[in-house]
C-alpha cells in the first residue's frame, strides 16, 4: 500500500512540474529575459531583478542599475531611444508588489514603443550624476 502512495505522489509531483514549466514559472532566467526583450543587459548592470508572467501572453518586468550612458545605449539597442522624453506619464501593468519596482519617482526619462508584437515601456531614473536605475516592461500581445 505504501508503495502505491509513494508512486502516486511522485506522479503528482511530475505532473505539477510539467504544468509549472508550461506556465513559464520554472526555467525563465536572465538569458531568457534578454532573448525575450531583444537586447543584452549592459555588462556593468548591477542589482538586476526581474519578474515574468504568462497570462495569457508573456510579460517581463526588469530593473537594474547602470551608468546613465549605458542606460541610453540599452534603450537604443532595444530600438526605443528616440522615444525617450522627460517625465512621460507612465502606466505599468505591474502592481508594485515587489519592493524593487518603480515607485513613480519624478525626474526621469521615459519611453513607450510598439515593435513587432511587443509593447515596451521604459523609465530611466538618475541616481547620481553618473548612474541610473532602469525599469523596463515588455509585453507580448
Amino acid at each position: 500500500m505504501n508503495g502505491i502512495i509513494v508512486r502516486m505522489r511522485k506522479g503528482l509531483a511530475f505532473v505539477l512540474l510539467i504544468l509549472l514549466s508550461l506556465a513559464g514559472c520554472i526555467g525563465f532566467g536572465r538569458g531568457d529575459v534578454q532573448n525575450f526583450i531583444g537586447a543584452s543587459l549592459p555588462t556593468n548592470a548591477e542589482n538586476v531583478e526581474f519578474k515574468t508572467d504568462q497570462n495569457p501572453t508573456r510579460i517581463v518586468w526588469l530593473t537594474f542599475d547602470t551608468s546613465q550612458n549605458d542606460a541610453r545605449i540599452f534603450a537604443a539597442n532595444l530600438g526605443i531611444a528616440a522615444n525617450l522624453a522627460d517625465d512621460v506619464n507612465m502606466t505599468f501593468n505591474y502592481e508594485r508588489e515587489a519592493e524593487w519596482w518603480w515607485d513613480g519617482t519624478e525626474g526621469y526619462q521615459g519611453a513607450r514603443a510598439t515593435l513587432g508584437t511587443k509593447a515596451y515601456q521604459m523609465v530611466i531614473v538618475p541616481m547620481t550624476e553618473e548612474t541610473a536605475r532602469v525599469y523596463l516592461e515588455v509585453f507580448e500581445y
